[in-house]
Order: structure tokens, then C-alpha cells, then sequence
């Protein structure tokens, strides 16, 4: 007799199941996109900018130099923190929780912004001019201004008019909103350049657009803010009141009839667009309307006399110069050949077609940027040999 086969477990193991084809290819599919992601709001979300003001950074090139160097892994790691859509993504969430439970701006990304008093942003070199900390000995303050005043001369014996244009910074107009923490004239006595350069201008007869004292006194007395809590440029309604100043002075100085702009009224608008909010835009926070605030824009028309005559200007300068320039072209002020040369970075390859075929050449600086003297625009123009003013 047989003896007993094995008896059969009463719940046998179940055969291991294989993923089948359709289950594989979702799982592959699935995978794939979620490491695809990363790179698609890398390559096709653009990158927020601020305009005229952050460096965007751009990828470095490798060579054995840059390598060994370090320069390479230092420029990498900046390009890939600026592009790198996910990190954004993770700085927000970061800088959202230390917003809204210490009122704070950690992580800031490639621009350095520092959070004032009552919502308010600011760019680090910025609050830094304010305190001094780039001021030129005096010596080199009197020679830009002597300088200034070459250049006028030269351009006044070719028959072209000469302004300097002076815009201003938001730290020195709104010092109140500058944080204690970054204030270093609440514990020492400081000068900025532009305090030293403003007096000089007027010994040595520099025509000048001083905007700073514009703003300073628009802010007592027009009862609109000029800077945008959540921008770093003036407003819209400020740099429209400073375009009309400029347009006086032009006219002055050229003794012809211009075209001017009248201001028919201001509407209130809160945007972040533009440069409102320029600065809110680089906080990279997940809500960024605590820095928007309603901000004024005039209602503007034009006002031309029989007499009013197309202005030919070649405006040099910085970021600050844009919104003055979109009145002047919007409402018919300049001619087709006026030009932006931004921050000089076109050289001048016919002086005569560039420079001495103008009704006037505006230099603009920012009084944080007077350090820069003219961004090489002095040199540039000027003849070898020519005299100093007495």
C-alpha cells in the first residue's frame, strides 16, 4: 500500500503577479514625466526680472582654467539657482512660512532685497548708498563735476544743449522706511555722493535736473506716494511730474518752444506690474500682495503750441530713464531719432552722428550710482586736452 503523498496547504501561496505591459508603460510614463518636470519649468517658465536692474546670470564656460580656477563651479551654481524652476518652487514655500510667522525674508535668490518698515522692499545697494558706503573723496566729487562741466562746454561749442540728470533713490526719500537694522545714519554722521556732488554742480555751473529735490518736495506736497512699496523705479505719476520739470528746463535751455504734457487728473491703481512692483516680484513668495499697494497714474494729454517743435535727444543713462522716455515718445514729444544708449554699453562710433547732431544730450545717473561718473560717456565725448572749468 502507497504510503500518503504530501497533504496541500489549505491556503496555498499565491503566484507572485508580474506587472503586465500596460501597467509597466503607465508606471515608466508617470516616472518619466515627474523627472521631466523639473526641467520643463526650467527651459519654458521665464525667469521673473527686474527691469534695467537684476543680473541674470548666464551659464559659464567650461574650460580646464575655470575648473581648476573655481570660477566655473561658482558661476554654475549661480546660473542653475536662478533657473532651476523647482528650488523657486521650495524657496516660496520657505519664504512664505517665515513671512507669515516672523515677518521675514530668508531666502532671496539671486537679487539682495532687504524688507523695510510697513511692507517695504528695498535693494540692498540701494540702502547702501544711502549710508555712505560707496562715497568718493571729495576730491573726485569736485572732478566729476568739473567734468560735467568739459563735457557741457564742448557740446555748447557745437551748438547741442547739455543736461544732467540726477534721479533719486528710494532709500534717501523714504528714510523712514529704511529698517533699523540697515540705517547706519541713526548711529553715525554720513555723507552719500550725492549730498557731496549737488553743491559742486551749482559752483561749477552744471545744468542740472536735480530729481531727488523734485521728489522730496512731491512727496510733502503732492499728497500721492513716488515709490511703490513693492518697486524700487519711482512711480508713474512721479516720473510723469519730473518728465513736465524736464521739459521746462529743456525748453530753457535750447530757447524754443517744445512740446509739453499736461496732467489732466491721477486714477489710483494696485498692480504689481511694471515697476510697481519690480522688486515684489523677485521676493519669489507664494502671495506677494502684502507689497502691492495702490500706487498713482496720471491721466496725461499733450500740449503743443503752432510753434512746438519735436525734441532730437540722446538720453544716456540707466533703468530710471524708461518711464520718462515712454512719455515723451507715447504723447509725440521727441523725434524718431531721439535715443536710449543704456548705461553707455553702445560705443559711440560716429561722434557727429551720435552726439553733435542732437538738440541735447541728457547724462541721467542715479545718486546711487554717481560713483560710475557718467558710466565712460565723459571720456568718451570729450576731446583729448580739453580745459577744466575755472
Amino acid at each position: 500500500m502507497n504510503a500518503p503523498g504530501p497533504v496541500p496547504p489549505s491556503n496555498p501561496p499565491k503566484p507572485k503577479r508580474r506587472l503586465g505591459g500596460w501597467a509597466l508603460r503607465l508606471y515608466v510614463t508617470l516616472f518619466l514625466a515627474l523627472l521631466a518636470v523639473p526641467t520643463a519649468l526650467t527651459v519654458f517658465r521665464p525667469r521673473p526680472g527686474l527691469s534695467g536692474f537684476e543680473r541674470l546670470a548666464s551659464l559659464p564656460t567650461w574650460s580646464a582654467g575655470t575648473w581648476f580656477g573655481g570660477s566655473f563651479q561658482s558661476g554654475f551654481e549661480e546660473w542653475f539657482t536662478q533657473v532651476f524652476r523647482p528650488q523657486r518652487q521650495l524657496v516660496g514655500l520657505a519664504n512664505q512660512i517665515n513671512y507669515t510667522l516672523f515677518s521675514e525674508i530668508t531666502f532671496k535668490m539671486s537679487s539682495q532685497l532687504i524688507l523695510g518698515k510697513e511692507t517695504t522692499l528695498f535693494e540692498f545697494g540701494y540702502v547702501n548708498a544711502y549710508n555712505g558706503v560707496n562715497a568718493l573723496p571729495d576730491a573726485e566729487i569736485d572732478q566729476f563735476a568739473r567734468d560735467l562741466r568739459r563735457l557741457q562746454d564742448h557740446l555748447e561749442r557745437n551748438g547741442v544743449a547739455f543736461l544732467f540728470f540726477i534721479t533719486p533713490n528710494k532709500a534717501s526719500i523714504y528714510p523712514e522706511w529704511v529698517p533699523d537694522s540697515h540705517n547706519r545714519r541713526l548711529k553715525e554722521k554720513v555723507r552719500t555722493n550725492y549730498e557731496a556732488l549737488a553743491p559742486r554742480l551749482d559752483q561749477h555751473g552744471v545744468h542740472t535736473l536735480d530729481g531727488h529735490a523734485i521728489m522730496a518736495s512731491l512727496k510733502q506736497t503732492s499728497g500721492y506716494p513716488v515709490f511703490p512699496k513693492g518697486g524700487t523705479h519711482w512711480n508713474h505719476y512721479a516720473s510723469f511730474r519730473v518728465t513736465q520739470e524736464f521739459l521746462s528746463t529743456a525748453e530753457s535751455l535750447l530757447g524754443k518752444k517744445l512740446v509739453h504734457l499736461k496732467l489732466d487728473g491721477v486714477r489710483m491703481e494696485k498692480t504689481s506690474g511694471g515697476p510697481d512692483g519690480d522688486l515684489a516680484r523677485l521676493v519669489t513668495m507664494w502671495n506677494i500682495s502684502p507689497f502691492e499697494n495702490e500706487n498713482p497714474h496720471p491721466v496725461a494729454s499733450r500740449e503743443a503750441g503752432p510753434d512746438a517743435k519735436p525734441l532730437n535727444a540722446l538720453f544716456v543713462g540707466g533703468s530710471f530713464v524708461d518711464l520718462p522716455l515712454h512719455w515723451l515718445t507715447t504723447f509725440g514729444v521727441v523725434s524718431d531719432k531721439t535715443e536710449f544708449n543704456s548705461y553707455f554699453k553702445k560705443k559711440l562710433k560716429d561722434l557727429n552722428a551720435e552726439v553733435l547732431s542732437r538738440d541735447i544730450v541728457i547724462l541721467e545717473t542715479n545718486e546711487a550710482a554717481i560713483s560710475s561718473r557718467g558710466f565712460g560717456f565723459i571720456e568718451a565725448v570729450l576731446p583729448p586736452g580739453s580745459p577744466n572749468p575755472r
